[in-house]
């Protein structure tokens, strides 16, 4: 046994009168302050109030550990301190660090990471040991340390004691740094190395004398101090396990040796501690006195032991930490001695206090007479298991909460819980105190830490429809659920009811206010006077917000919401974290807000609160009035918008950046506020050409960096949202996005060398990209997701065929190519993904930069009455009527097409209105068949106010079919390059119209018009073999549609300027016995031809056919013709144009023309004959030369 040696004064003299190294003190800390809380006011006694003294009077070194730190006035006090100057060091617990509130607050204000002189917030005692330490130590001269964490839920619900300790003299703080210092190398629990050494201290009239665990064996020390006890041990305890396998160190077996000699001991035992695994509460001598302290909430926290009360030796034993047997292995604590009648006084009357409120322990079941009379209720079934913030799943991790809804203490010994087919026994002992709660978990290290009871049968099915509550006789108590909830003959899972299953997948770094994801419990609506289980209508769905969830366990708060030991917590819950723009009709610029509390619920009708809302830039506010969902619910609902000026209504003042604050009744949720819509700005199959790179960019428009922590990107296969939900495929992102800048998520298997050595900021096994996709940027994982503009929805794009889209689908991405879609202009979004997004190749595509500029232009000009038509630009156009507004009729000017320019107009424009991309122009009446040009000025684009590049367009209203007729052939020009003009007898449409080679219909069609305005006495030059690039087609030309010199002769040498130019890949003419024909708009009648010939004295049968097709359709001249059929094949050529030897192989060489006369009339005899052509000098894309004299 080791025995405690009391050296007072020599430890005095050596430790005491040493001088702290940071000078003398400017003022005095003596001081000794105990504090209590009490669970009957529920307050911390001053436990909070007195840490942040002690913190706010450091000046040059703080030292601090916590098992939890989530107060915001402490973290903010903290920070405070290091902005005064002092060395600030933060200790927390390793398994719990990465979620804990304090530790991410205070890594974001930049306090430094890791281990080492430098380090300034730190961890460690990660598995099967714990950082149990809550103390603070300021400039070594003052110490606060306490049983519990500086958490409010903590020290108001529980047995809670802290002391305050001053000191001029250094010394006692020397051992806490000197812990900090090991604790600061990484030297946390069994790392450190084991010492025997006992350290006093004298502060006013209280000895100390202070043992860390496990260095210093502390629970050796706490069994040596209760066997020198000689008189009356009292205690009370959180946690009762073996402490030692040898029985002179075990704290049951040195208690049950002390009550066998006489002493008086008594124990009061949290219910955490009575009924956890492997307590020894039970085991204990039945002359000890051993009851029942209830409390709602249980775990590891204060151990108190009051030794030889009243006697000289009268001692205090603190030990903060769990009484277990690593506790001198593992777990870093502090054990401390209190020698002193003041710290005996003022423990003497806590324990007073508690045993007041504790109970006899009785395994002697109550039992009810009168079933289903809701004496205790089932309150709150976590159904569906938990999940850790690391995305770790456990489906066996699950609670029931029971409430005792009378005025006295219910003991639930042997009653049983039955869900389906599992069931438990509540185990002896247990009781449940007037309007007290009691938890049952499956896990004590799991979510519901704080439970009273845990037992690994606890088993609840998802689909699970009923849970029975019994006592120890099997009469039903309550019943949660009901066979037939809805009446339809169908059993009912509890999913009917309330809570979240909600499957979270690709979990890498998680949100911190995840708004609706993970598993949340369902919570009985607690209505007096009705506690009916079965009903639907008695359930609800947990509310808290990821701040709000402190009841479950650290690891677990950010997507396992519950409430064990609180009776329907107060909640006050914003729809999403973040919000973009003042548009109201869309869900970026609506706040929605959630409260829940019973108390608001006080009469037999729907119920009213006020909520107050602000912003950075409007701290003053509005009230905003939520009303309750309907009578006997206690949750409110209501909704508020954003305005860039003047709050009013129900719309607050907010500028980008702001953060919006909504708070009621003590509790608060706040969102952040920005100008512009996060988008989704460029999506890419195939970077480089390899099959693993495609990406989706995301872009950032404000000048202000967003944290992209909660939010998903979401896609969808066959973009086949429904009401269940979205998302083939999700990927949580992580980090930030600066502002005005870009983040890219890309193919786990990313190939950086083929994608110009880019690589994305986030990577994923389950992106992949394809045709007539859709992918969504959320709040949400996908399945409450349930259309492009749902309140979860932060930006959607869908392409090709995709169902879902915003307004209209962007162009398909096939997902075997290297082509994306992007913007036309970076994050310029209309919420139409048609008009928003362009198709790029390779060259086009710019993940992780700017998307190039892309050209504004006018692309086509259509009349759709005498006075109006529509003006089509290929990116919307700016609205409004400015300047260079769409909307401002003089930004257009009409004139005749073959004026070539608009110096003098011949339509007026009246009025100019603009929808998506098309303005439709109010104007003068326009002449049928006329070709006129609209020019267009001034117009800037919507998205970057780019300026025209193209800004013509050619139209006519509604012309009339065109009439042509055949001017000049030659059907031997070299490489097949012939050439057919074609002269416009009458202006109109040229749509429909074919040349065709051969005498019939079903004949070779050379070429058919497609839709473009031609006037009387135009040219159409007709060019064969377009596919010869080396001889006939050597500039690749397209057709001419819009103006004669579309294709400009200077870069398509074979075009005439003058003429119409348009092209057959027709290899060339057949330039023996032949035909050619020009049908009318309807490709049915023939309205010109010509037959010409080799006359080399031969028809072939081919040519006959031709002929005679003609010949006997009167369609050219036929005298002479008997029977077609058998006639002299000199009689048919004798008919057609000769010689076809006499034609050139040179352009600029003889052609057939159609012969002018003197004046300039074109002869055209009807029939056609050949005496209306002439081989003459080719005249290519004009008039042919004046004649001599009359037509023939």
């Amino acid at each position: 046994m080791k025995k405690v040696l009391w050296f007072f004064l020599a430890i005095f003299l050596i430790q005491s009168c040493k001088r702290s190294p940071f000078g003398e003190p400017e003022k005095s800390y003596d001081r000794f302050e105990m504090y209590f809380s009490s669970i009957e006011s529920k307050n911390d006694g001053g436990i909070l109030n007195a840490l942040k003294e002690v913190i706010s009077d450091s000046t040059y070194a703080l030292d601090c550990a916590f098992t939890e730190l989530s107060e915001n006035s402490i973290i903010d006090e903290i920070k405070a301190a290091k902005s005064r100057g002092a060395k600030v060091r933060i200790a927390f617990e390793g398994d719990s660090y990465s979620a804990d509130t304090g530790y991410n607050a205070l890594k974001d204000a930049g306090f430094k990471t890791g281990y080492g002189p430098q380090a300034e917030i730190f961890y460690g005692n990660v598995g099967s040991g714990v950082m149990r330490h809550n103390f603070c130590l300021s400039d070594e001269r003052q110490i606060w340390i306490s049983s519990g964490p500086p958490q409010s839920t903590q020290l108001n619900e529980r047995p809670q004691m802290a002391l305050r300790i001053g000191t001029d003299i250094y010394g006692l703080g020397r051992e806490f740094r000197s812990e900090m210092n090991l604790l600061q190398e990484g030297m946390f629990g069994s790392r450190k190395g084991k010492v025997d050494f006992d350290t006093k201290f004298t502060v006013f009239d209280q000895v100390i004398g202070i043992y860390w665990g496990p260095q210093e064996d502390p629970l050796e020390v706490l069994a040596g101090e209760i066997e020198d006890s000689t008189s009356k041990i009292r205690l009370y305890s959180t946690s009762f396990l073996e402490t030692n396998s040898k029985v002179q160190y075990n704290l049951k077996d040195v208690l049950n040796a002390r009550a066998e000699k006489g002493l008086t001991i008594s124990g009061i035992f949290d219910s955490g501690a009575l009924f956890e695994e492997g307590s020894e509460v039970t085991g204990l001598n039945s002359s000890i006195e051993k009851k029942q302290l209830f409390s709602n909430l249980t775990g590891p926290g204060l151990n108190v032991f009051l030794l030889d009360e009243g006697l000289a030796e009268q001692r205090v034993v603190l030990y903060f930490g769990a009484l277990r047997s690593k506790a001198d292995s593992s777990d870093d604590s502090v054990l401390l001695i209190l020698k002193g009648e003041y710290a005996s006084k003022q423990v003497a009357a806590y324990l007073d206090s508690l045993a007041a409120k504790a109970i006899p322990i009785s395994s002697q079941g109550a039992d009810i007479a009168t079933p289903n009379n809701h004496e205790v209720v089932i309150n709150e079934i976590l159904w569906q298991g938990s999940y850790t913030d690391s995305g770790t799943s456990n489906s066996s991790d699950e609670m029931i909460e029971l409430y005792n809804t009378t005025s006295d203490t219910i003991n639930l010994s042997g009653w049983k819980i039955s869900c389906g087919t599992n069931s438990i026994t509540i185990p002896g002992g247990a009781v449940i105190p007037a309007n007290s709660l009691f938890v049952i978990a499956d896990n004590k290290d799991g979510a519901i830490s704080s439970a009273h009871y845990t037992v690994s049968s606890l088993s609840i099915s998802n689909s699970t429809i009923i849970c029975v509550l019994t006592d120890g006789d099997g009469t039903i108590v309550d019943t949660a659920g009901n066979l037939d909830a809805d009446g339809d003959s169908t059993y009912e899972s509890f999913s009917t009811y309330a809570g979240t299953m909600n499957s979270i997948t690709g979990l890498n770094l998680l949100n911190d206010k995840a708004k609706n994801a993970g598993r949340r419990s369902m919570e009985r609506i607690n209505t007096t006077g009705n506690w009916d289980g079965t009903s639907v209508q008695n359930w609800m769905t947990n509310t808290l917000t990821v701040e709000q969830n402190v009841y479950v366990a650290q690891g677990f708060r950010k997507f396992t919401f519950a409430s064990p030991g609180i009776l329907r917590a107060k909640s006050l819950m914003l729809n999403r974290p973040y919000y973009f723009t003042t548009d109201s009709s869309t869900p970026n610029g609506v706040a929605k807000v959630t409260y829940t509390d019973n108390e608001a619920d006080i009469t037999s009708s729907p119920d009213t609160v006020i909520i107050q809302v602000s912003s950075s830039s409007d701290p003053a506010g509005l009230n905003l009035i939520l009303t309750e969902t309907a009578n006997n619910t206690g949750v409110f609902k209501g909704s508020f918008s954003f305005t860039t000026s003047i709050t009013g209504g129900n719309a607050i003042k907010v500028s980008s950046g702001d953060t919006i604050v909504v708070s009621a009744n003590g509790i608060s949720d706040s969102a952040k506020w920005y100008a512009n819509n996060l988008v989704i700005n460029e999506v890419r199959a195939n970077c480089g050409a390899d099959a693993a790179n495609d990406y989706v960019e995301i872009y950032n428009p404000n000048p202000e960096t967003i944290s992209l922590a909660g939010m998903y990107l979401n896609r969808d296969s066959d973009c086949s949202i429904s009401s269940q939900g979205f998302g083939t495929s999700v990927i949580d992102l992580s980090g930030d996005i600066m502002g005005n800048s870009f983040y890219t998520v890309g193919d786990k298997n990313w190939n950086a060398t083929a994608c110009s050595n880019f690589t994305p900021d986030n990577v994923s096994d389950v992106l992949n990209i394809n045709s007539n996709d859709c992918v969504a940027l959320t709040f949400w994982e996908g399945k409450l997701v349930s259309s492009s503009i749902h309140e979860n929805v932060i930006d959607f794009v869908g392409w090709g065929t995709a169902s879902v889209n915003e307004s209209t689908a962007a162009p398909d991405l096939p997902g075997n190519n290297d082509e994306c879609i992007s913007r036309v202009v970076d994050g310029a979004d209309t919420n139409n993904n048609s008009t928003d997004f362009v198709r790029r190749v390779d060259s086009g595509c710019s993940p992780g930069s700017s998307n190039p500029a892309l050209p504004f232009n006018v692309i086509g000009a259509t009349a759709t009455t005498s006075t109006a038509l529509t003006v089509t630009f290929n990116r919307t156009p700016k609205s409004g009527t400015g300047s260079d507004g769409a909307e401002n009729a003089s930004n257009y000017c009409i004139a005749l097409t073959f004026d070539g320019n608009c110096n003098t107009p011949d339509l007026t424009v009246t009025a100019a209105s603009l929808s998506g991309n098309i303005v439709t122009l109010t104007t003068s009446s326009q002449t049928s068949g006329t070709s006129y040009t609209v020019y267009v000025s001034n117009v800037v684009a919507s998205a970057g106010s780019t300026s025209l590049t193209t800004n013509t367009a050619t139209f006519g209203y509604p012309a009339a079919a065109a009439t042509v007729k055949i001017s000049e052939l030659n059907s031997r020009l070299s490489s097949g390059c012939d050439l057919i003009e074609l002269r416009v007898i009458t202006g109109g449409d040229m749509n429909g119209i074919k040349v065709i080679e051969g005498g019939q219909l079903t004949d070779t069609v050379l070429v058919t018009f497609s839709s473009f305005i031609v006037s009387a006495g135009d040219i159409i030059v007709v060019h064969l073999d377009s596919t010869d690039t080396t001889n006939c087609n050597t500039a690749s030309s397209g057709n001419e549609t819009t103006a004669k010199n579309q294709y400009a002769s200077a870069t398509y040498p074979e075009n005439y300027d003058t003429a119409w130019d348009w092209w057959s890949n027709d290899t060339g003419l057949t330039n023996t016995d032949n035909v050619v024909l020009v049908t009318d708009s309807s490709g049915t009648s023939i309205q010109d031809a010509i037959a010409f010939s080799n006359n080399d004295g031969g028809v072939s049968a081919t040519g006959r056919t031709d002929y005679c097709a003609i010949y006997d359709g009167s369609i050219w001249d036929n005298t002479g013709i008997v029977n077609c059929s058998t006639d002299a094949d000199s009689i048919l050529q004798g008919l057609a144009v000769q010689d076809n030897d006499s034609l050139s192989t040179a352009v600029t060489g003889n052609s057939y023309q159609r012969v002018r006369d003197s004046v300039g009339n074109y002869c055209d005899s009807s029939p056609g004959k050949a005496s209306d052509f002439t081989l003459a000098s080719p005249t290519w894309g004009s008039d042919s030369a004046l004649g001599g004299g009359a037509c023939p």
